[in-house]
């Protein structure tokens, strides 16, 4: 199954919507956002994805093809398999978000949904208790992680993302934080062997530090980066193991 950024052509997926309906979007029109949905995964967490084409089988179901993954920053909810019977939502304007105050992100809420004008106390009133975290503030995982040796060491580089203005294609990238700022934790054995900060999308990994946590020089490693925030702290990791080029 392809992964985030890349058109999945082969793989096909059917959803059962008990409202609404959906129709096959051009390439553009699923690019461009249309026939969004969001799945939720085993531990959670939700991916938005859009299909390009989606084919009526039968009443209220449909196949789902040409899906685009992990959209929105979500790659990281990403689930291969997604598990049989998963919450599906279409994204759409009917969707509202809910005004929240900075001060509840992280505590225990409880909210209710039903019909208009069904009351709390109703049987088909229905009530979840779940935590608000400001995904949207959270910054997105940096993207081309790279490694390349140098007679000093390592030069692990990366490029930001931005949930602000990241759309254009002219110029660099836009800060969507108030100051750049990067935690860059070198992996041994899957366990955090050294954490590092950076203030540019790339840092040094000395020969000394290289030898603490391998013993010597490696030509490959695993190893994960946030974009920090100083109002959410760490944004999404992005891990990868790095092939050393000379």
């Amino acid at each position: 199954m392809a992964g985030a950024g890349r058109a999945d052509d082969g793989n096909r997926v059917r959803v059962r919507l008990y409202s609404g309906s959906l129709s096959s979007q051009d390439r553009l029109g699923a690019l461009a956002g249309g026939n969004l949905l969001a799945v939720q995964n085993a531990e959670g967490a939700w991916e938005i994805l859009s299909a390009r084409n989606t084919e009526l089988v039968e009443e209220g179901v449909y196949e789902l093809s040409g899906l685009l993954r992990g959209l929105a920053g979500t790659e990281g909810a990403m689930a291969s398999p997604v598990t049989m019977g998963a919450p599906v939502v279409v994204v759409d304007t009917a969707l509202t978000p809910l005004p929240m105050a900075e001060y509840e992100r992280g505590a225990a809420m409880q909210f209710g949904a039903g019909a208009a004008g069904v009351q709390p106390a109703a049987a088909n009133f229905e009530a979840i208790e779940t935590s608000w975290d400001d995904v949207a503030r959270r910054p997105l995982a940096p993207v081309h992680l790279r490694g390349r040796r140098e007679p000093d060491g390592v030069r692990i580089s990366w490029t930001r993302r931005s949930r602000i203005g990241g759309d254009s294609w002219s110029g660099e990238t836009p800060l969507g934080e108030e100051a750049e700022s990067y935690r860059i934790e070198i992996l041994s054995g899957g366990a955090v062997a050294l954490t590092l900060t950076s203030a540019a999308p790339e840092i040094l990994l000395t020969l000394a530090q290289e030898a603490a946590v391998f013993g010597g020089p490696v030509w490959s490693f695993e190893v994960r980066v946030y974009q920090m925030s100083a109002s959410h702290g760490p944004g999404a990791p992005a891990q990868r193991t790095l092939y050393l080029t000379p």
